[in-house]
């Protein structure tokens, strides 16, 4: 969202937002409607990140894991050690 604030008056005159706008609408905006659209367009792509980094940490590490896993099988280690050599 600070991005669109600071460069509000750039982003206006961006012809990349404006087509996206136009493809959306099948018209050319007002000056009213693409200052809306560039906020709600903002404010969508900050709460995406919200839930696409976590979800994206969760199956990176999943696959992390299971990739530990495997080359500790690999490597003949059993993965389970004596209980006094965990602590």
């Amino acid at each position: 969202m600070s991005i669109t604030i600071l460069f509000h008056d750039a982003m206006m005159l961006d012809p990349g937002n404006i087509h996206e706008f136009a493809l959306s609408a099948r018209r050319a905006p007002t000056q009213a409607e693409l200052s809306h659209f560039l906020y709600w367009d903002a404010l969508g792509g900050g709460l995406n990140m919200l839930w696409i980094g976590p979800l994206l940490g969760i199956n990176v590490g999943g696959v992390g894991t299971l990739f530990g896993k495997a080359m500790h099988r690999s490597n003949g280690e059993s993965g389970m050690r004596p209980v006094a050599q965990r602590l």
